[in-house]
């Protein structure tokens, strides 16, 4: 494994003991069949070009979302999502199933549940996997989740490089408790014993009538829904219905995905004002800096109008700080923006601050034998208090 895995395997670490999915139902470790739940990254964003295939896949954040919503759906209406060996269709290549999905930034990761030790076993031994994506996914009830991912696949050469191995969630490797509900078989027409078959041409013409009028009635038909277009009206009639629900369940899907994505825009903008440093904190900090740019005068590095620049829009008046220049913790840097730049400043050369003649700027700069170009600029001291202080505003 390279040394730059470590920070993502620390991170995903960090996610598999979080809070980010939705963990339905309980271990129990009273089951013989030993199962284990794993989390796995399982696409990140970019553009992907299958090697063999041609096709070109740009997965975003927004429909990462989507899947997740998709995939959420999917499990409240008891469809699986199974984790399989080779992409295979067989029963047998069954591992186990996905229980969950969250995103994390531009990484979309799915918490992986084996069943059988054999099948724990493959996972710690074959890290990477590849989902299938359809496009149009439905159900057996005629339900539609757009486009959802319907399986995890352990494969050898995946579309997508880099994947960490399945982090292994704690206290996790258990059975499942017996559901209670029973397998069932659809029962096929002269399958089953206590079958009655509808003996035919027992009806009268007048049940028939009868059964056309409710047909109707139904339908909202007239006269003109007869024994000769009803299968056909009736087909008509239902796939309206399919139509108009599948359109519904992609509206509720789309509502979905927006509450997935703004969750994760309320979750980013908590953080930011987590991050706010304290009032008082801050004038401290106000004050410190206003000392070093202060220094900067004292040692002719700056004038004082320059000073007063960098105070306003680097610092900022009581109540309205800059926070973004004065705090690291804020600017996400290693140092505050306001001590990088008067380091900078202080770097320059002592110069004579005033009225200096045209030749002295140019024999000091460029024709003196041997000289070198000064550190220090007002054009470029001036940019740099605009930039900063844009920089700030944002």
């Amino acid at each position: 494994m390279s040394t730059a895995d470590k920070p993502k395997l620390r991170k995903m670490a960090l996610i598999a003991s979080g809070e980010k999915f939705q963990l339905a139902g309980s271990l129990d470790e009273s089951r013989e069949i030993p199962r284990q739940r794993f989390v796995k990254d399982i696409m990140r964003t970019g553009v992907y070009r299958h090697p063999k295939n041609g096709w070109t896949l740009d997965v975003t954040p927004e429909r990462m979302d989507r899947w997740i919503a998709s995939f959420r759906a999917m499990r409240e209406n008891g469809v699986d999502a199974e984790i399989v060996v080779d992409h295979s269709v067989k029963a047998a290549d069954v591992q186990g199933e996905l229980v969950d999905m969250a995103r994390d930034g531009d990484t979309l990761y799915a918490v992986h549940e084996f069943v059988g030790q054999d099948a724990i076993n493959l996972a710690k031994k074959c890290k990477n996997v590849s989902v299938l994506i359809e496009k149009d996914f439905r159900d057996g009830q005629g339900n539609s989740y757009g486009e959802a991912i319907t399986h995890s696949s352990l494969v050898q050469q995946p579309v997508m490089p880099g994947q960490l191995p399945f982090m292994p969630i704690a206290a996790s490797l258990a059975g499942l408790p017996n559901s209670g509900i029973e397998p069932f078989v659809l029962s096929v027409e002269g399958n089953d014993p206590d079958h009655k078959k509808t003996q035919e041409n027992n009806m009268s013409a007048e049940e028939i009538t009868l059964k056309l009028a409710d047909v109707r009635t139904l339908l909202g038909a007239g006269d003109d829904l007869t024994a000769e277009n009803a299968a056909a009206r009736l087909a008509e009639h239902l796939k309206k219905n399919a139509d108009a629900r599948a359109a519904t369940d992609k509206q509720i899907l789309d509502l979905k995905t927006q509450v997935e994505s703004l969750s994760k825009k309320a979750a980013s903008l908590k953080t930011e004002t987590d991050r706010q440093p304290d009032p008082d904190v801050l004038d401290q900090l106000a004050e410190g800096a206003e000392d070093r740019i202060d220094g900067l005068v004292s040692k002719s590095r700056i004038t004082p109008a320059v000073a007063a620049s960098l105070k306003d829009l680097l610092v900022g008046k009581a109540g309205g700080r800059n926070a973004w220049a004065l705090s690291r913790n804020v600017s996400g840097t290693d140092e505050s923006l306001i001590r990088g730049i008067v380091k900078a400043l202080e770097a320059n050369d002592v110069v004579k601050l005033g009225e200096q003649t045209k030749g002295q700027r140019i024999e000091m700069s460029r024709n003196s034998p041997g000289g070198e170009e000064p550190d220090h600029d007002p054009k470029v001291t001036s940019n740099m208090v605009e930039m900063a202080g844009g920089a700030a505003k944002k």
